[in-house]
């Protein structure tokens, strides 16, 4: 990706263990409603507060994301907190990012309301407000309510579709159609992740 000035960049990160259907959503909700150029989908390697479930690699995850995402030109990936290999901190992603898109981009970071909760115990949140923009995409079950000053609000109809839930269903042998992508599902079958 090239410099160029104000860019508006959308940066969404997780453990993506499965990539599902709410995740996109999201993106795709994003990206119109920010008037976003492109969503970049951070995998974390070590997340600081949830261990990666399942019997699940690295290299699936990252396929799985590869896989979901194809052909869907908006859409780009990063492996910048996996080739670390360490345990994943925003702070450093978007220190990352603002150096190699240069400083006319704005970077927003997209999460959902439920990571509202604890997002002022983030590491370094003060300096991390300064470089990027937070997007809270609105989600069921949940309030946006108590954000942070300068949080940004986007009231979407939300996907109720978690990860949990996805490998819950695999290892029971139920279906999961409209939750993932096809070509997720199948991969998941294939190389028996989460019990399948």
């Amino acid at each position: 990706m090239g410099r160029s000035a104000n860019k508006q960049i959308g940066i969404l990160g997780g453990t993506f263990n499965p990539i599902h259907n709410g995740h996109i959503y999201i993106a795709l909700r994003a990206l119109n409603a920010l008037h976003l150029r492109k969503i970049i989908f951070v995998p974390t390697y070590t997340p600081p507060h949830k261990k990666i479930h399942g019997n699940v690699k690295t290299k699936d995850r990252i396929k799985m994301l590869r896989l979901a995402l194809c052909g869907r030109k908006k859409f780009a990936i990063s492996l910048y907190e996996i080739n670390k290999k360490e345990r994943s901190y925003s702070i450093k992603t978007a220190k990352f990012f603002k150096k190699k898109l240069g400083k006319n981009t704005k970077l927003f970071f997209v999460i959902g309301t439920d990571s509202l909760v604890g997002l002022k115990k983030w590491k370094d949140f003060s300096n991390l407000a300064k470089l990027v923009q937070f997007a809270v995409i609105s989600r069921p079950g949940f309030m946006v309510k108590n954000a942070p000053a300068g949080v940004l609000k986007v009231k979407v109809p939300g996907k109720n579709v978690s990860s949990t839930e996805i490998r819950r269903r695999v290892s029971r042998g139920l279906a999961l159609k409209g939750l993932v992508p096809g070509v997720v599902s199948r991969y998941i079958k294939a190389k028996g992740l989460y019990g399948a």
